[in-house]
């Protein structure tokens, strides 16, 4: 880290200037700015208003002015009424009278007075000019606007072709006694001559900004105080949004860029009768100047705040944690001072303030690592102790190499002392197959991974002799480094155990599967016997006999097809079995006409209760097949396999139910299968009590038959 003279940028005296300086800064310039924005804000609405008072003013002025002037040549069309509308020499020398006595219009109008009748044709005018009498002015849409509606309306500013210069009038029809339209009498405002719109035309706004008298159903500036925008008309639809605004109707003030590119602040009220609107234009360097200059002002005295809020701070906590700086630099002399076994001495305190309290602390803090240090190096002297005298064989290695063997380890790899095995390469007592992957094990290690917690290793004592190794190591800190510790335990005789149980756990295995597909042929030939010996009789009632025979023994021996293919010998997958036999049953019988349903849900029990649940369903789909489907009878017949629903829905529930039922011919309905004599529905009464199970019938007339089992687990199939 670089020095700058006095200032070090790792001190704590820096880093406490530089943040507390920062937070005063940031202070400073924050209020600064927001002050700033404030009285930005404020600066502008004061401007705003006053803009706002000033156009108004303006604009109803001008208001006035051309209401006083529309009402006198009201009055002047009411008195033209009975003067005739055509263009003869009579019509015109009366409306010239009339013209004539009316000297006041003159004044009023600095371009004159025309009267129009109806055909557009100017028959009379005040003052007289060269040219205007006998002209049409059909051309002018605000004219024959008037002629057609009869409203009063105040023209479109237009470059005049008498006068040569831009004029606008006030045009007034004259009606008859009937109401109907005789003609317009037109009052021309010559804009080139003084007008009452010279405090529009002669005076600006401050030193740059300029009054506009506007229409902005035209999109035409009509006149303004700078000449340069006299009858020029506004920029097009959408190039300034902000004068779209006030073109809609908007009555206020915005601050914009103008098409001359400059920031402007713009107010602008509107003159009801001709329907314009005047505006008064500012620009913002000129309106926001003083304010400008008076955030210059703030941001110099920002600046200067700044710095001097830096300095004092500085100052302050330079005086103020001088005492830490002593204490540190004597504590640091302090720990030089303990490797050479020197006690620790306490730091002086010469203020009773935070800093001293702090230094107490350290005070006491060397007091208790003075303990513990006794304590550690007493600690480390029974470690040591206990692993130099410990059973299990111990290994510490560095880089890899040995730095600490203890005696059983000495022993163990068949050497005379520790120092056979210190500043050995730790990878010469390890086979050299293995070493590949121990040198990987050592650079993880020494990376900071942590290593594996417990591996097998085939190591090499002294004399070369292998011998198998469990090994387990741990990171620690020995003799203030890093390094591995190392625990090995011979597990050769372990291994030739376990590979003598493998072999004779194959072999019983095997053994278990021979004997149960002996059993299996065994069973399948007793039922080919039977199978025989029942297509030998020719007594019914013995070949019905040897036929349950026969399903049974098929049964039994499914079983020990299924544990024969599954591999497994403690339990059977009762779902598969069932639904094995069902189908098996069911083909045994040859009906083709009654339809097989199962719904089973997977179950591993063993071989004691998978017996019973065989036998069981195969004298019940049996007594279906015989009582419930005579003569060929279709339907169907459904075996259900499900657990029962836990109370507490906490884990699977033990119980199970193992349904068969059918929709064959049903039950008298007085059974009761305690008082049948049937040796099929005795077995199956044998078979409940077998399972610890219970069996219940009906409802009658209903050929079902419902029994409830507990699935044993293995601890209480070991007690059986």
């Amino acid at each position: 880290m670089p020095k700058f003279g006095f200032l070090r940028l790792r001190t704590l005296n820096t880093r406490l200037t530089l943040f507390t300086s920062a937070l005063v800064v940031l202070s400073i310039w924050s209020l600064a700015i927001y002050v700033g924005k404030i009285m930005h804000e404020d600066v502008r609405a004061v401007l705003s208003e006053r803009q706002l008072d000033s156009v108004g003013l303006l604009a109803a002025e001008i208001n006035d002015q051309l209401s006083v002037r529309m009402a006198a040549l009201e009055a002047v069309a009411k008195d033209a009424g009975s003067v005739g509308a055509s263009s003869t020499s009579a019509d015109a020398i009366a409306a010239q009278s009339l013209l004539d006595q009316r000297p006041v219009l003159q004044s009023l109008f600095n371009g004159g007075v025309v009267f129009i009748n109806k055909s557009g044709q100017a028959i009379a005018d005040a003052p007289v000019l060269p040219g205007r009498v006998g002209s049409n002015y059909l051309h002018n849409a605000d004219l024959v606007a008037s002629l057609t509606d009869g409203r009063s309306r105040v023209g479109r500013p237009v470059m005049g072709r008498i006068l040569k210069t831009p004029v606008f009038g006030l045009i007034v029809s004259i009606r008859d006694a009937n109401g109907a339209v005789q003609g317009v009498l037109v009052g021309l405002i010559n804009m080139a001559r003084p007008s009452f719109l010279d405090p529009i035309t002669a005076r600006r706004f401050g030193r740059a900004g300029h009054y506009f008298l506007v229409s902005p159903k035209d999109r035409l500036t009509i006149t303004s105080s700078d000449p340069s925008c006299v009858m020029r008309a506004l920029p097009p639809l959408g190039a300034v949004p902000s004068i779209d605004r006030f073109a809609a109707g908007y009555e206020g003030t915005l601050m914009y860029i103008n098409p001359a590119g400059i920031e402007v602040l713009v107010s602008l009220t509107a003159v009801p009768v001709a329907n314009w609107a005047v505006a008064v234009s500012l620009p913002t360097d000129e309106a926001f100047a003083p304010l400008f200059a008076l955030q210059r002002h703030m941001l110099l005295a920002a600046m200067g705040l700044s710095l001097l809020a830096g300095f004092l701070m500085w100052w302050l906590l330079q005086h103020q944690l001088s005492p830490l700086a002593q204490a540190a630099k004597q504590l640091a002399a302090t720990a030089a001072s303990s490797t050479t076994g020197l006690p620790m001495q306490a730091l002086p305190i010469k203020r009773t303030d935070e800093i001293g309290l702090l230094i107490a602390g350290f005070n006491l803090l060397l007091a208790e690592l003075g303990q513990r240090e006794a304590a550690l190096a007493e600690s480390e002297a029974r470690y040591r102790t206990m692993i130099e005298w410990s059973p299990e064989p111990i290994a510490v290695h560095r880089d890899g190499r040995l730095i600490f063997v203890n005696p059983a380890l000495v022993k163990l790899l068949g050497g005379r002392s520790a120092q056979d095995f210190v500043g050995e390469p730790v990878l010469d007592f390890i086979v050299p197959e293995g070493r590949a992957r121990a040198l990987v094990r050592i650079k993880q290690a020494a990376e900071g991974n942590p290593p594996e917690p417990l591996f097998e290793e085939r190591c090499l004592k002294l004399d070369g002799t292998p011998f198998d190794a469990e090994v387990q190591g741990e990171a620690i800190v020995f003799d203030g480094k890093p390094a591995n510790l190392v625990l090995l335990s011979d597990i050769t005789e372990r291994k030739q155990n376990r590979l003598a149980l493998q072999t004779s756990l194959r072999e019983k295995t095997v053994l278990l599967n021979e004997v149960h597909h002996r059993v299996k042929n065994n069973l399948q030939v007793v039922s080919s016997l039977l199978r025989l010996e029942g297509g030998r009789c020719a007594e019914l009632r013995t070949k019905e006999v040897l036929s349950d025979m026969q399903g049974r023994i098929r049964a039994m021996a499914l079983l020990h097809e299924s544990l024969y293919r599954s591999g497994l010998f403690a339990s059977v997958n009762l779902a598969i079995y069932l639904k094995d036999l069902a189908v098996q049953a069911c083909r045994g019988h040859g009906s083709s006409k009654v339809r097989l349903q199962l719904n089973l849900a997977p179950v591993q029990v063993s071989l004691d209760q998978a017996t019973p649940c065989g036998l069981l369903l195969n004298e019940l789909i049996s007594n279906a097949f015989k009582h419930g489907f005579p003569a060929g009878r279709d339907g169907v017949l459904t075996v259900e396999l499900q657990p029962l629903a836990d109370p507490d829905q906490t884990a699977q529930s033990p119980d199970w139910r193992l349904r068969v039922e059918d929709d064959g011919i049903g039950l008298p309905a007085d059974f009761a299968i305690e008082q049948s004599q049937s040796l099929g529905l005795q077995l199956v009464r044998d078979l409940s009590c077998q399972l610890g199970g219970r069996l219940t019938v009906g409802p009658l007339p209903h050929a079902a038959f419902e029994l409830r089992f507990t699935v044993q687990k293995e601890d209480q199939q070991d007690e059986r």
